[in-house]
């Protein structure tokens, strides 16, 4: 009876333990191409400039990017990941280990890509290998899948923002991102 108790002490003791990691917005996440079309007044002081702009985004849902979890009794002082991308690709990431929250010190960029930032996973499905680490010594290891699923490309319906400076009528970047936000990532 004792072994018995024993095991499925035990048992539920690894179960809770392995559960506890991985990222808090999940193992699935979507991924569409958002498009639509902008006018911009833009007011600086006795200047105004009007513009029209053909915008293109992208929008990853539930987020671009997340906290890598750990279980609750581990002290690790840094994290690795690697992810294998379905191309074969392989993208390494480290981060700092916040043993208060039982988490990463900062968000990992899960899918944002830019000239500076590769994304931990790409389109498909991707292994990730994680460990966490005390000094360099690994404490715990393991794997996990995430998938980047592409939905259907969205176009929003035609948009004006008023903006109080100039730059947003001479550069798309910025005014695009807020006019998408502004259209719930044309969610309707």
């Amino acid at each position: 009876m004792k072994s018995w108790l024993l095991i499925a002490c035990s048992f539920f003791s690894l179960s809770a333990y392995s559960f506890t990691t991985g990222f808090g917005v999940g193992e699935d996440l979507t991924f569409a191409h958002l498009s639509g079309v902008l006018t911009v007044s833009c007011f600086d002081h006795s200047k105004s400039e009007y513009a029209l702009f053909r915008c293109r985004g992208t929008s990853v849902e539930p987020s671009r990017y997340s906290y890598f979890y750990g279980p609750k009794d581990i002290v690790a002082d840094k994290i690795y990941l690697e992810s294998t991308w379905q191309n074969g690709k392989v993208v390494k990431k480290t981060r700092s280990y916040d043993n208060k929250n039982n988490r990463s010190s900062s968000p990992i960029n899960l899918a944002h890509r830019s000239l500076t930032q590769a994304p931990l996973i790409g389109e498909g499905r991707n292994v990730i290998r994680y460990q966490f680490l005390k000094k360099q010594e690994v404490l715990l290891e393991g794997t996990l899948e995430m998938r980047l699923l592409m939905s259907e490309s969205r176009i929003c319906r035609d948009g004006h923002i008023t903006s109080y400076n100039i730059a947003d009528c001479r550069n798309s970047a910025n005014i695009c991102n807020r006019y998408f936000q502004n259209e719930n990532n044309c969610n309707y």
